[in-house]
């Protein structure tokens, strides 16, 4: 048995479980620009240092998808007080809203995921898995 072939093939399975289209692909975000919503609703206010430095991408990258989602109205910029060089970026109620159904969507994809297995089995499968991911 190849292990890393069958791995595969189950994540191909694992992103095609049911649950409908992801909320952010709907509006076209990509999956740093998905990051940095998770991250935003996490720590509430970071810099695009902060950003750059929690995602583990260079500043221009994280530079770029803060604009594409500043222009969609996700993200607002606001003057830090105290350093006006410093520019402090959280979630608009647009991009609040965004991440309620983008949480939704994760949790009918968990419960499609884990609703063939018992409890047992489910227990089993999340302590593998958090093995696995260390």
């Amino acid at each position: 048995m190849n292990t890393e072939r069958t791995l595969i093939d189950l994540l191909k399975k694992l992103m095609a479980t049911g649950a409908g289209k992801p909320p952010a692909v709907k509006i076209g975000l990509s999956p740093t620009e998905i990051n940095i919503v998770d991250l935003l609703v996490i720590h509430r206010h970071l810099t695009l240092k902060d950003l750059s430095r929690l995602l583990e991408l260079s500043p221009p990258t994280v530079s770029v998808a803060v604009k594409k989602m500043e222009e969609s109205g996700l993200i607002l910029k606001i003057s830090n007080s105290r350093d006006k060089r410093v520019t402090i970026l959280e979630l608009s109620e647009k991009a609040e809203n965004l991440f309620r159904e983008i949480e939704k969507y994760r949790q009918a994809k968990v419960k499609k995921l884990v609703s063939n297995l018992n409890k047992e089995e489910q227990k089993l499968f999340l302590h593998l898995l958090d093995k696995a991911v260390k």
